[in-house]
């Protein structure tokens, strides 16, 4: 193995269940940013469109594999439920915006229900997979993003 290539080589990417889930959610804040940006700078109604596809795709593909591998991996209880409670409201706001004909304000108001969701989920769900082997998880949540997907990871 050449040295010199490897001392330049990408690290490798993490599996930790969270770091992955939390890779999903500052992701998806920046996708409804460079939408409030096109907005902003007056793009085409097809430029928004195809934002806001890109959005929605992202988004029901990261509450898929929490709702089908990471949620069901933690103890169930009142935090759990209201997760997927939350899961529910944003698909419905998703739902109600990519059938609207002005989007704009709706986006705005995705991106911090999304906020909100995504710090929920990270100040008090991720402490309940305390004690859960993360690496398998993550690795189980990767591999089914992918399945869904395609080549996920790769910058969209």
């Amino acid at each position: 193995m050449d040295p010199a290539r490897n001392a330049t080589a990408a690290p490798p990417r993490t599996h930790d269940a969270r770091e992955l889930l939390r890779e999903d959610h500052r992701r998806l804040q920046q996708l409804c940013e460079e939408y409030a940006s096109l907005v902003e700078g007056d793009a085409s109604a097809a430029d928004c469109s195809g934002l806001l596809a890109r959005i929605g795709g992202r988004l029901r593909i990261h509450a898929r594999i929490e709702d089908e591998i990471f949620y069901p991996a933690l103890p169930a209880g009142e935090t759990l439920s209201q997760a997927r409670a939350e899961h529910e409201r944003l698909d419905r706001q998703l739902r109600r915006l990519t059938e609207s004909a002005q989007a704009d304000g709706g986006v705005a108001a995705l991106a911090e229900a999304l906020r909100r969701h995504a710090a929920f989920e990270e100040e008090r769900l991720f402490p309940l997979a305390e004690g859960l082997d993360l690496a398998e998880l993550g690795k189980r949540l990767r591999a089914r993003r992918v399945e869904l997907t395609g080549d996920y990871d790769q910058p969209s």
